[in-house]
């Protein structure tokens, strides 16, 4: 797997970027370890259904894919989703790593939890030693996820790894 996906948009519809002081080794670590815990995360979310009026009760599942080629490859292994960044980030050395990310949505109806179109997204996270930058492209779907949500969510998990890794007090600061 080489974490590069050829047909990512040369125009996403989200970009931003952080500085951090993390080593790239570790942050590589963390990195791999936040992604593959997000991976079958799910979280609750008001959802609004066409032909309805209102807002139901619902859930989000996520699901992470590394880029290879032409296509984007999901895990359902956290070890296998691990090495694979690990893989692209420390020994292959790339600037970056492309990440597909499907999001599952279901509604509860009153009787009984009801499948929603999902939403999938490219994500292109740039890394240097100093900085972050996120590149994200919503490839289909309604985009019921605000990217800068989705971020938030890769960021909190990102320094909770960086925590469990012994780096303590992360800093991530959003270049406007």
């Amino acid at each position: 797997m080489s974490g590069i996906y050829v047909d990512f948009p040369s125009l996403p519809h989200h970009i931003e970027e952080y500085k951090h002081n993390v080593p790239r080794d570790a942050f590589a670590e963390a990195l791999a370890d936040a992604m593959a815990r997000l991976n079958g995360s799910t979280f609750e979310k008001s959802i609004s259904v066409a032909g309805r009026e209102g807002f139901y009760k619902g859930i989000m599942t996520i699901q992470i894919g590394i880029g290879h080629g032409h296509k984007i490859f999901y895990f359902k292994s956290e070890k296998a989703l691990k090495r694979i960044i690990i893989k692209a980030l420390k020994t292959l050395k790339q600037p970056f790593i492309d990440f597909g990310i499907k999001i599952l949505y279901r509604y509860y109806d009153g009787k009984r939890w009801q499948p929603v179109r999902s939403d999938e997204y490219l994500l292109r996270l740039f890394l240097s030693s100093d900085s972050l930058a996120f590149h994200i492209k919503l490839s289909r779907g309604l985009g019921r996820l605000d990217p800068q949500d989705l971020i938030n969510m890769m960021l909190e998990r990102l320094k909770v790894s960086l925590n469990s890794i012994g780096i303590s007090s992360p800093i991530f600061t959003k270049v406007s």
